[in-house]
């Protein structure tokens, strides 16, 4: 358990600021990897959980 927060809290808007307008084709590549290797098979397309829980 941690007391202090890991990251500074602005240090995900910096890196998707950074990304700009290709995060769709990073997640794109992502994905595609990940199916190449099989460390995500596709019937894992069938049903996604997101999950947006926020702690302050």
């Amino acid at each position: 358990m941690q007391h202090q927060c890991p990251l500074h809290p602005t240090s995900l808007t910096k890196w998707r600021n950074r990304v700009g307008d290709k995060l769709e084709v990073l997640l794109e590549e992502i994905l595609t990897v990940a199916i190449e290797t099989k460390a995500l098979k596709p019937h894992a397309f069938k049903h996604v959980n997101v999950d947006t829980t926020v702690h302050d």
